[in-house]
C-alpha cells in the first residue's frame, strides 16, 4: 500500500522537478519514510514551517548525517568527510507516508509543496 501511494506521490512531485526516492530494477524501496531533497535555495526549517501552515506535517531526516553523530564520532573519529552527505542532509525532509494514504492525502501534499515552493521562490 505504501509503494502504491509512493508511486503516485512521486509522479506528481516529478512535475515539480524535485529529487524524490528512486528504485533500481533489482532493488525495491520500502517507503517506510518518504524523503524529499529540497533545492539548495530553500531553507529546510522554513519549508517545514510553511508546510505545517498548509496542514502537512514534515520531519527532518538525516540531520546530522550519520557520520557526524556522537556515536559515529566515538567509533570512527571525527575526521570523516563525506561531502555529498553533508550537502544533502541539511536539505532532506520526510513527507507523510502511511499505508492508509488516500489520493486526497497525496493531492494535499502535492498542492502544499507546490504552493510552498512558489512562496519561497519569490
Amino acid at each position: 500500500m505504501r509503494r502504491s501511494s509512493a508511486y503516485k506521490l512521486t509522479a506528481k512531485l516529478n512535475e515539480l522537478k524535485l529529487r524524490t526516492p528512486s528504485e533500481k530494477p533489482s532493488i525495491k524501496h520500502a517507503y517506510y519514510k518518504y524523503h524529499l531533497v529540497l533545492p539548495e535555495y530553500i531553507p529546510k526549517q522554513e519549508f517545514m514551517a510553511e508546510m505545517d501552515k498548509h496542514g502537512v506535517s514534515t520531519g527532518p531526516l538525516y540531520e546530522p548525517p550519520l557520520h557526524k553523530t556522537l556515536l559515529s564520532k566515538n567509533m570512527f573519529g571525527d575526521d570523516i568527510s563525506l561531502p555529498v552527505s553533508e550537502n544533502i542532509a541539511p536539505r532532506t525532509v520526510s513527507l507523510p507516508m502511511f499505508p492508509e494514504m488516500t489520493d486526497s492525502d497525496i493531492s494535499q501534499i502535492y498542492h502544499a509543496i507546490k504552493e510552498v515552493l512558489k512562496i519561497m521562490k519569490a
